[in-house]
């Protein structure tokens, strides 16, 4: 009797499990799909916005070139300092983009507007140094510095002047203001956390804003972005933020075509999984409800099933001892049909 009430009540038991076990496999795996749809998505939202970021830097550097090369041009050929605000009025720069412009002689004196030499002097400079010493006609993007002229921090695009004879002429210089990078992303919505900068393959931040707030002059030498962007020109990776404020982030670089600069766009973990929570959440409580009645539902199994043995048990113990009573009863017993046949007879009547 045991042995048949533990089978039922084993097959019970495994059903019910079997169908707990589903049910968790099939809400686990929708929750493993949902969250790689959503970091996909964050992923390909920051590619996007990483190229557009680069286009818009391009633009950015291109323009302030275009400046210094009308500027060297004007003073190679005219020995004149070129007056940039004419550009600035005729629309063809952007004033907020330049704040400040050099012209610089061989020796490093910074020329006034009649062309001669002032007394400010750049030779100890990066910028002055580099190019004085580089022979090759090349952009040089400096680090975030104070400017002298203006007082604000700036970031200069500096290129070699070279006189008729192939010898070092001077330098000119123009200031860049370095939240103009990121002027054109002021109304991004990358979440209260997410983060866009621009970093120098020289490990130094030229300009940067995380939520609502900017900074530059950085040091990141030591990060994954600069070691991964060595390998790779574009890609993908989450950072721990350990250099920022502690918090991950899905970041996606890539190397300005051209220039020694990498750009990053990151959004912040909790922000991509701030909908997929709700959704995750609201999954796990329906396997939970699920799981709750199906054990319900196998606890009355179980219960109508040892009713029912018990019943049967009773009615087992009653016909045993109706059957001791009748075959060892002191007095004959016969039971009869209605035609008179004998239907059972104990041994005294026998």
């Amino acid at each position: 009797m045991a042995r048949m009430l533990r089978r039922p009540s084993l097959w019970i038991l495994l059903a019910c499990a079997a169908l707990i076990a589903a049910g968790w496999a099939l809400t686990l795996e929708r929750i493993g799909f949902e969250r790689s749809e959503v970091v996909d998505d964050a992923v390909r939202q920051n590619d996007n916005l990483a190229v557009a970021f680069e286009e818009q830097t391009l633009r950015t550097i291109r323009s302030a070139d275009q400046a210094l090369i009308f500027l060297r041009h004007q003073y190679e050929q005219h020995r004149e300092i070129a007056n940039l605000r004419e550009l600035f009025d005729a629309g063809l720069l952007d004033d907020a983009l330049i704040p400040n412009y050099l012209v610089v002689d061989a020796s490093g004196k910074v020329l006034g507007q009649d062309g001669r030499p002032g007394a400010m002097d750049v030779a100890s400079t990066d910028f002055f140094v580099f190019l004085r010493e580089q022979p090759a006609d090349r952009l040089f993007i400096s680090r975030p510095f104070k400017g002298r002229v203006t007082g604000k921090t700036v970031i200069s695009l500096s290129r070699r002047m070279t006189a008729r004879d192939g010898s070092f002429a001077g330098v000119v210089s123009v200031g860049l203001d370095p939240r103009y990078f990121l002027h054109a992303y002021k109304s991004l919505d990358l979440g209260e956390r997410g983060m866009i900068q621009l970093v120098g393959l020289d490990g130094v931040v030229r300009a940067r804003r995380i939520g609502h707030e900017e900074s530059l002059g950085q040091d990141m030498n030591d990060s994954r972005l600069l070691s991964l962007a060595a390998r790779e020109p574009s890609g993908h990776y989450v950072s721990a933020g350990a250099r920022t404020d502690g918090l991950a982030r899905y970041h996606s670089y890539r190397l300005v075509r051209g220039y020694p600069l990498v750009i990053s766009v990151g959004t912040a973990e909790a922000d991509v999984f701030a909908d997929f929570e709700a959704h995750r959440r609201t999954y796990l409580l329906g396997a939970i409800v699920a799981t709750v009645l199906v054990a319900l539902f196998a606890l009355g199994l179980l219960g109508t099933q040892r009713r029912r043995a018990k019943v049967e048990g009773e009615k087992r113990a009653i016909e045993s001892r109706y059957r001791a009573t009748f075959d060892h009863a002191g007095v004959g017993i016969a039971h009869t049909s209605l035609d008179g046949r004998f239907i059972s007879v104990n041994p005294r009547f026998c």
